[in-house]
């Protein structure tokens, strides 16, 4: 696969998400979008382009260093959930994805191991749930969102897309040491709380994220699978199995929801 080929599959793959959540978001509520966000729709196919030109030891230690990297992302989304109603759109995002870059930095100096990654990743969600529960948000009732024009679809898969061909295009020039954090950079994230905010309000899009923290542990049962499944079984049979521990917690995130 060309270079070229396999960027533009990244590009496109992240803007039919965006467009798909932020579709979810409008029409159905904050839970929705955020549950198809939290699914690998970005991580999955970075691994699978991965999985094409590296071997599969590489791939297990790119994934071991992703699974810490969620915690950055939680930082992005309790960042975000703090200052988004406060703060304007661009004001917003970029408090977040400062936050996550220091967060991101202070991984990189820590050599981990399944044990330690496992401490980490836990803790860092007990701390950004409890925060999360405090964080208080008024949703307008009744919901309200603007009018659809003809074009917003195609221009919100074409803005996500650029910005992905910009994004990815500087992530794989870090090399390997950067892997593992590069294929968890918020770009889903960033991107569908971009669009969604002018649409639907400052307070459904920090509802997103908050809901979204939940949806994370799906990503890193994807990610842990990943790390441990890519040696034994091969990276695409790890790909398939991590799929599945994802879509499962997804499963769970909408059975807890129709009973509470």
């Amino acid at each position: 696969m060309t270079p070229l080929f396999a960027l533009l599959a990244k590009a496109l793959s992240t803007a039919a998400v965006v467009v798909l959540a932020s579709v979810m978001a409008e029409l159905f509520g904050p839970f929705w979008g955020a549950l198809v966000t939290s699914l690998p729709v970005a991580t999955g196919p970075a691994y699978l382009f991965l999985s094409l030109d590296h071997s599969d030891s590489f791939i297990a230690t790119a994934a071991l260093n992703s699974v810490v990297s969620v915690s950055a992302l939680l930082v992005f989304l309790i960042t975000y959930a703090r200052v988004g109603q406060r703060l304007r759109p661009l004001a917003s995002l970029g408090s977040a994805l400062l936050t996550w870059t220091l967060a991101s930095a202070v991984l990189r100096l820590v050599n981990w191991t399944v044990p330690w990654a496992l401490v980490e990743v836990v803790t860092a969600f007990f701390i950004a749930l409890r925060i999360a529960r405090h964080i208080d948000v008024q949703l307008p009732v009744p919901r309200q969102t603007m009018a659809r024009r003809w074009y917003d679809l195609p221009l919100r898969g074409g803005i996500v897309g650029s910005f992905v061909l910009l994004v990815v295009s500087v992530a794989d020039l870090l090399g390997p040491q950067a892997t593992g954090i590069a294929s968890v950079f918020p770009i889903t994230l960033t991107s569908l709380l971009l669009l969604l905010r002018p649409r639907v309000g400052a307070a459904e899009a920090v509802m997103v994220a908050l809901i979204t923290l939940r949806g994370m542990i799906g990503l890193c049962g994807f990610l842990m699978t990943l790390h441990l499944l890519a040696i034994p079984l091969g990276a695409p049979w790890a790909l398939l199995a991590g799929l599945g521990a994802s879509l499962a917690w997804s499963g769970v995130m909408m059975v807890r929801r129709k009973r509470g």
